[in-house]
């Protein structure tokens, strides 16, 4: 396997990782227009990464978490990518 061959390989498993910690399809991540909520989902991640201060990303999740929270409350259903 040549050095450009197994960075592919690594890269390619990496993203099959964060896919499986998210719970969708690898395909999801790709710039290739995936079905809702992929898209969210997506573009949440890269927005969250451009934050490099640590205390505007935990005032994100916290934000997140309220909302989630207060979705479950409204709505104990679990949705379809969960």
């Amino acid at each position: 396997m040549t050095g450009s061959t197994s960075s592919a390989a690594r890269a390619g498993a990496r993203l099959q990782e964060i896919a499986d910690a998210l719970g969708i399809p690898v395909t999801a991540l790709y710039d290739e227009q995936p079905p809702l909520p992929f898209i969210e989902v997506r573009d949440l991640i890269r927005e969250y990464a451009a934050i490099t201060d640590p205390q505007g990303r935990a005032r994100v999740m916290t934000i997140i978490r309220q909302e989630a929270a207060r979705c479950r409350a409204a709505c104990p259903q679990k949705p379809p990518y969960e």
